[in-house]
């Protein structure tokens, strides 16, 4: 117990008196939350792939999937200093349509690519219902959300990358207008960071970044099972639950 003497340190990314960027940097080199994501992302990740697997096939929904577990994570550490953004997809503009969560009242897009010793699929921004909309918007493109972006490397080395607006915008203002967005390939339609932009921004000075070391990729039936019991697709989109931390210690 506290005698009157002994105050309660508040962490400085919780001072509201600072700016955003002074928070935000307070959080990424906070080690508490750093060893907090280390320790509890891959173990997410892990069971979102199991979730999402079919015929020894990963499915689709499993970035969205992982998305929602690391708003979760951030949830369970940050508390009210973040707020999920639900959009109706039907009623907001594509450039609406990117925001995931509020953190420190700033919107932030947060993303997850999976890739193999450091190379990455292709980051996508948007996706569009035809191919002349997903040309409106790299003619219009403008960065109105900081970057999440989690990185997933098994058997490797990672990082959890925040890229702030400003951070973007220097980046893409630094290229030729064809290295700056592109449109994907394929089928699916829509846009992606050209691969000089996405350097540029994962090396540039103020980016922020949390190392994450994978584990190799393996399935854990008992802990998945676990989960499942527990109706994980509805915790991880946010209903409290202090038994998400708990079986992650398995």
């Amino acid at each position: 117990m506290l005698n009157e003497n002994e105050l309660i340190e508040t962490p400085k990314y919780m001072d509201a008196e600072l700016t955003y960027r002074d928070r935000i940097e307070a959080l990424f080199s906070d080690q508490e939350f750093i060893d907090y994501m280390q320790k509890f992302w891959p173990k997410f990740v892990l069971t979102s792939n199991g979730m999402c697997t079919h015929n020894a096939r990963l499915g689709q929904e499993v970035g969205k999937l992982r998305e929602r577990a690391l708003i979760y994570l951030l949830y369970r550490f940050l508390g009210e200093a973040i707020d999920q953004c639900p959009v109706d997809s039907n009623s907001v503009g594509v450039h609406e349509k990117e925001k995931d969560v509020s953190i420190f009242d700033r919107d932030v897009s947060i993303k997850t690519l999976t890739g193999k010793n450091g190379k990455y699929a292709p980051l996508k921004l948007s996706w569009v219902d035809d191919q002349e909309k997903a040309k409106e918007f790299i003619d219009n493109f403008k960065p109105t959300c900081d970057l999440l972006v989690a990185c997933i490397d098994w058997g490797s080395e990672s990082s959890i990358y925040y890229i702030d607006c400003k951070t973007q915008l220097e980046v893409l203002e630094s290229l030729d207008a064809d290295k700056r967005l592109v449109l994907t390939k394929g089928y699916t339609k829509g846009t992606r960071l050209h691969s000089s932009a996405w350097k540029g921004m994962l090396d540039h000075k103020d980016t922020l970044k949390i190392p994450i070391k994978w584990p190799e990729e393996q399935k854990d039936d008992n802990m998945l099972d676990q989960f499942w019991d527990m109706q994980y697709a509805k915790i991880v989109s946010g209903v409290d639950n202090e038994e998400m931390l708990e079986l992650s210690e398995v």
